[in-house]
């Protein structure tokens, strides 16, 4: 009765999982998806298809850290540019526009990697109630 327990809760906790990043679709790869879908059939089954969707976010993280260096490295060079075009007198609206873009961008990447952590969060919530 236990083990019927058991797979009840997975099955639900799955179903809550799914619904979650069903949501949010496009974040996710299709491979991601099709992971998602199937079935539980045993517990070592359902680690290995955690493993590999927490593998993925973790890529699609890493991705994002790096994006976001690139931004920060970028704003550093516009805000310089801008210093030494304010020190001539020089106009700095385009590179003002560039900034405020390249702000937007970070922000919006910030959010995706928000939701990301907020994904991995779930799966390694679900690893440990699959291993209990």
């Amino acid at each position: 009765m236990d083990d019927v327990s058991t797979k009840n809760t997975l099955k639900t906790e799955w179903k809550l999982l799914i619904h979650s990043f069903l949501e949010d679709q496009n974040d996710l790869s299709e491979e991601t998806i099709s992971h998602l879908k199937i079935r539980i059939k045993d517990k070592k089954t359902t680690q290995v298809q955690l493993q590999k969707i927490k593998k993925g976010l973790s890529t699609d993280k890493k991705q994002l850290n790096q994006k976001i260096e690139a931004i920060k490295g970028e704003i550093d060079t516009i805000t310089a540019q801008m210093q030494n075009l304010e020190l001539v007198g020089s106009d700095t609206t385009e590179a003002t526009d560039r900034l405020n873009d390249l702000v937007a961008d970070g922000e919006k990447t910030s959010q995706q990697l928000e939701q990301i952590d907020s994904k991995l969060k779930k799966i390694r919530t679900l690893e440990l109630e699959a291993t209990a």
